[in-house]
């Protein structure tokens, strides 16, 4: 009776809430832009009809990610050297201490590539109560890796 009672409670419990809030985006282009959210820096990403503003995020394609934060001087793109393949940027870009910065938009089109200096974070080490924006149409990976058609087009550190 009571293995019964258990089974039956165990049925009825809600899922957990996931430790990582997952957005899967649609095919197609991605657009960072440096924002302003309850006065206070943040990054806003559009992909098709689908909109996700915070302070901190991570982009990926389900298996690796990057960070990006949103701070006072642009959006900050963590360990990123650069980007290949179709892409394009309003406002100043800058690379320094291990941060990409844009202080505009960044306009990511279907096949484009952000280059890191380390690897990417494996999804399964995104911290806790993160934001995860999963797509197929940007990748994300260590500089001098291959991806197909895609050459190397790093931007140089300051620091």
């Amino acid at each position: 009776m009571l293995s019964f009672l258990v089974l039956l409670v165990a049925a009825q419990s809600p899922d957990p809430e996931p430790r990582v809030k997952r957005v899967e985006l649609p095919a197609g282009g991605v657009v960072f832009e440096n924002v302003k959210a309850k006065d206070a820096p943040a990054v806003r990403v559009t992909a098709g009809k689908v909109v996700v503003t915070e302070k901190e995020l991570y982009i990926g394609d389900g298996k690796v990610a990057m960070k990006v934060t949103a701070s006072p001087d642009g959006m900050q793109f963590t360990d990123a050297t650069g980007m290949a393949g179709p892409s394009s940027f309003s406002g100043r870009m800058s690379s320094r201490g291990g941060l990409l910065t844009i202080t505009g938009m960044c306009v990511c089109k279907e096949g484009m590539v952000w280059r890191m200096r380390t690897e990417p974070i494996a999804a399964d080490k995104i911290p806790a109560k993160s934001v995860y924006l999963i797509t197929k149409s940007v990748k994300v990976m260590k500089t001098g890796a291959t991806a197909p058609g895609i050459k190397d087009a790093p931007v140089k550190d300051k620091s």
